[in-house]
């Protein structure tokens, strides 16, 4: 049994939440370490996000052969409709934001 979490960004221009699904270890330590480490900045969020619904970050669903229309993101104004899973996060203002469901959006960094 996986983790859930959803994974997005906020765009710079229109403010609008760009989001996907992730399976596996959606957790701080798990998804969230990862994304600190290797998607960094808003350019990396952004291409992470725009290739789809993943296993975990960077295993793609589409790289799989699955359709990406199934997996492609989701949009949304209201970053609370990111917390569908266990966990969310969102790349905003320079900074990933996570949330475990219980509580609003706080610096990822601050739960680590």
């Amino acid at each position: 049994m996986g983790t859930r979490s959803n994974i997005g960004y906020k765009d710079k221009e229109t403010g609008v939440i760009h989001f996907v699904y992730c399976h596996w270890d959606g957790y701080y330590d798990g998804v969230g370490s990862d994304l600190l480490s290797n998607y960094p900045t808003y350019e990396d969020a952004v291409a992470l996000v725009q290739k789809g619904g993943m296993s975990s970050p960077g295993d793609h669903y589409a790289d799989k052969g699955e359709s990406y229309e199934n997996n492609k993101p989701q949009l949304t104004t209201n970053p609370t409709d990111v917390i569908q899973e266990e966990y969310a996060y969102i790349h905003s203002d320079g900074l990933w934001l996570a949330s475990d469901g219980s509580q609003s959006f706080r610096p990822l960094t601050e739960l680590i």
